[in-house]
């Protein structure tokens, strides 16, 4: 008799865990596709810029300005450490079977160089880090996913963390993504000690972002 009361219990348990991950799996992934169909909007603009500040650890912090407009693509690219601080300018010339082809200018303390029609991949593109291969996919990442409601940078968001996916960025020992909820595009990735934060603009790219700087001041490179 003992026996059986306790295997009824065991069962009672069991059934119980399961149907709190049945709930939690369900509430997540109706999250994620509300998340997925809000940022495909935003995915498909051809006019938009992204302001990228990211630091890694107490001594290193990376700054980009990245544009987009129809098939034109720039970006200023600064990285201050206390070493030192490097700018890269990038602008696409061109897309050729080999690839995409920049002019890519850079400037230090000691020179300014200048590589001419490079192939290269300089990009910061809107993506969707819940973006999975299926829906089966999603459903896993969704069973071992933590998605809490919080507040980042002002905004109101999902802090999602255990989330696997292919474009989950994962560290080894952190890994959190901050995704506004009125649009799905995510404002914060931690992953490790690497804190990057996200702002967007949408429509209202000017062109004079995409000027090249005077050749003339800068070394070419080969």
């Amino acid at each position: 008799m003992k026996i059986k009361k306790v295997l009824k219990w065991v069962g009672i348990v069991l059934l119980i865990i399961i149907a709190i991950i049945l709930i939690n799996t369900i509430r997540n992934f109706v999250i994620v596709k509300g998340l997925q169909s809000k940022i495909s909007e935003y995915k498909a603009s051809t006019n938009y810029a992204i302001k990228l500040t990211s630091k890694v650890g107490d001594e290193t912090q990376l700054l980009l300005d990245y544009y987009v407009k129809d098939n034109k693509k720039a970006g200023v690219m600064n990285r201050i450490s206390k070493d030192q601080n490097v700018k890269v300018s990038f602008f696409r010339r061109e897309i050729t079977d080999d690839g995409e082809k920049y002019d890519v200018f850079w400037e230090t303390p000691e020179e300014k160089t200048v590589q001419i029609n490079t192939v290269g991949l300089y990009d910061a593109q809107i993506y969707n880090s819940l973006e999975t291969d299926n829906t089966w996919q999603t459903i896993l990442a969704c069973t071992l996913a933590r998605i809490k409601s919080t507040e980042c940078n002002g905004k109101k968001c999902y802090k999602i963390t255990n989330y696997m996916s292919p474009l989950f960025l994962n560290g080894t020992e952190k890994n959190e993504a901050y995704v506004e909820k009125e649009t799905g595009l995510g404002i914060r990735i931690v992953m490790d000690d690497q804190v990057t934060d996200k702002e967007y603009s949408f429509g209202n790219v000017d062109d004079s972002v995409f000027v090249e700087p005077n050749i003339g001041e800068y070394k070419i490179k080969e």
